[in-house]
């Protein structure tokens, strides 16, 4: 096991996932049989001198409850940095999505970073039998890279700074700082396999933030994807950095819920970051993307709450309008309950635990 990765240890938790050894942040994953599987963003307190330093020790945790996330058991590390270091995710692993198949096999798509660069990111597809343990689908090429898929991802429309400083933020040139991370997966009525990620476009040479979008060439070896330009979102202007964009469809509708943060720099305090929620509805999946709610109602999770990094957990089985997800504590380094987010009326509404409202936390 790699120093800073411990192995699983079985302890139950109460509710909340919290450990005095792990930061723990971004969590996403989906309901079999009805026991919750849950991957969390996990770093070793002890290899950081600071919280933010945990992006760069980063790999995903495993956690599961079998009573509707009355209590969670830890399962140990699912998906880990390699050891090679020549390989696109040697450095750290961040965040992405589980899908459940048909076939019950689970599709895992993650952002790896690669030694050398701090922050240079590559999107690539793992998966399992059981959720359990993860094989990569390729060892030598992830799905999407910026230095190898460069010339595509910018005839699509994506930007990209310049091919030397591709993910060191050291000498961006343009202080944009690279996005081509957390990998969303998300099946339509058609049994196409979408791929959607946090990315950034230049239309007229203006730098935005975007929603990156792709689709399977082929669901079963998973290997290649048609890069597809990217979608934009209307108030875009307010923050400059898109993160874990998820994507499902209710009715004729399809939702798209963004985590939105005005970031100064890589590695700024997490409390002194502007982080936002948002919610948008479209009758289309190529865009068209407009706020879910009047009046600003369609950021359902502000500043004040202290929660970020909502994430919609994949339940085949539920098809009502009411949908399960997870987020984390701003500034924290625990994992609270989970989430209920209604559609299906004129704005969304974010129900939180009685807990938790007791406590004013939420």
């Amino acid at each position: 096991m790699r120093r800073g990765i411990e192995a699983r240890t079985g302890r139950t938790f109460r509710r909340r996932i919290a450990s005095e050894e792990w930061y723990l942040w971004d969590n996403y994953g989906y309901v079999e049989s009805g026991t919750i599987h849950i991957y969390a963003q996990a770093a070793d307190r002890r290899m950081c001198r600071r919280q933010e330093d945990r992006y760069w020790v980063a790999y995903w945790r495993h956690f599961v409850s079998d009573d509707n996330g009355s209590t969670w058991r830890d399962e140990g590390p699912a998906i880990c940095p390699r050891d090679d270091p020549d390989v696109y995710d040697a450095y750290t692993i961040w965040s992405g999505s589980v899908l459940l198949r048909d076939d019950g096999t689970k599709m895992a798509a993650y952002t790896g970073l690669a030694a050398g660069r701090l922050a240079l990111q590559s999107i690539a597809i793992a998966v399992s039998d059981d959720g359990y343990r993860f094989q990569r689908v390729s060892q030598g090429r992830p799905l999407l890279s910026a230095e190898l898929d460069y010339d595509e991802l910018r005839a699509a429309g994506y930007y990209l700074g310049p091919r030397e400083t591709l993910g060191d933020i050291e000498r961006e040139a343009d202080g944009t700082f690279l996005c081509l991370r957390d990998p969303f997966l998300f099946v339509d009525a058609d049994a196409t396999i979408h791929l959607f990620f946090g990315a950034k476009a230049a239309p007229d040479g203006v730098v935005v933030r975007a929603v990156g979008h792709a689709v399977f060439v082929d669901g079963q070896q998973m290997t290649a994807v048609q890069v597809l330009p990217p979608q934009l979102v209307p108030d875009g202007d307010e923050f400059n950095q898109l993160e874990l964009p998820n994507v499902f469809r209710r009715n004729a509708s399809y939702y798209l819920v963004v985590s939105a943060t005005n970031l100064a720099y890589i590695g700024q305090p997490d409390l002194r970051a502007q982080k936002t929620v948002r919610i948008y509805r479209s009758n289309q999946l190529d865009g068209g993307w407009q706020p879910y709610g009047n009046d600003g109602r369609h950021i359902i999770l502000g500043p004040e709450s202290q929660l970020y990094g909502l994430n919609i957990i994949d339940d085949p089985s539920r098809t009502s309008n009411a949908l399960t997800c997870r987020a984390f504590w701003v500034g924290e380094s625990w994992l609270p309950p989970s989430l209920e987010l209604r559609v299906g009326g004129d704005y969304p509404e974010l129900i939180c635990p009685d807990d938790l409202l007791e406590q004013g936390e939420c």
